[in-house]
């Protein structure tokens, strides 16, 4: 029941702010992201190891890495700074 509430409910909040598109969707998706895994780490060091927490851990570590992608944080290998390469090419010329 508690897991539901916590885990789902800030997933379920988070889907719905950014389907409306609201200012603070991305804030929403990183702390039900972060939740998430919070939760599974502390579930793992109580009841041990399972590969389903392992899927659930790799989603919420994933859904916290496309946050800060959107961001601008996290960047991509190719991208330093979010550019894409096409914008690289025509800085360099």
């Amino acid at each position: 029941m508690l897991l539901g509430a916590i885990v789902g409910g800030t997933q379920g909040l988070a889907a719905v702010t950014i389907q409306k598109r609201h200012p603070v969707a991305l804030l929403a998706a990183a702390a039900a992201a972060f939740g998430m895994v919070v939760w599974l780490f502390v579930e793992v060091a109580i009841t041990g190891y399972s590969w389903l927490q392992a899927v659930y851990l790799l989603l919420g570590i994933g859904e916290l890495a496309l946050v800060m992608v959107i961001l601008g944080i996290l960047h991509t290998s190719g991208s330093p700074h979010g550019a894409n390469a096409s914008s690289l090419a025509r800085a360099r010329t």
